[in-house]
């Protein structure tokens, strides 16, 4: 089976086209709008624009992040020294506890064996005020004091030595 196309036709007139009988442009209004290249050029730009804000965006939270790790550090680096802190405490405890056994055994004065025990409860409590309140008392009333470093000797003061 063949199939019979109609021939174009070809004898029809030209008309010339221009503004008056050109019926498009009677149905279309050309004020308002934007030529491509304009729309075209806007479009980069918003692109530009959003990739800007995308950028910046990724920038903030990234400084966020920082920020955040670098608070983060400087807590675990307090704690650390905290922890550091409280285990010489232990110790020192530890050795105070030894002293006052040895004191109690040798028959010292209970004030004395008293001051030490504080000393080494204010370090365990990592409290420094417990020693402290109570060591300004007995320097008044019984003229004793510790050393303020470690071993923690104690300092008998005469009556007349204020």
């Amino acid at each position: 089976m063949k199939l019979n196309f109609p021939e174009p036709k070809t004898d029809f007139t030209e008309w010339p086209t221009t503004d008056e009988n050109e019926p498009a442009n009677d149905l279309l209004s050309t004020e308002g709008l934007t030529p491509f290249t304009e729309w075209q050029a806007d479009a980069q730009e918003a692109a530009l624009q959003k990739e800007a804000e995308r950028k910046a965006a990724k920038e903030k939270k990234a400084m966020q992040f920082d920020a955040r790790e670098k608070r983060e550090r400087a807590e675990r680096y307090v704690l650390l020294k905290m922890g550091r802190q409280m285990q010489d405490n232990i110790i020192t405890a530890g050795r105070i506890v030894e002293r006052v056994l040895k004191a109690t055994r040798d028959g010292s004065p209970p004030q004395e064996i008293a001051l030490l025990a504080v000393k080494g409860l204010s370090l365990l409590v990592n409290d420094p005020m417990v020693y402290t309140a109570i060591a300004r008392e007995y320097r008044e009333k019984y003229n004793i004091e510790l050393e303020p470093k470690p071993p923690y000797n104690l300092i008998r003061k005469d009556a007349g030595e204020k």
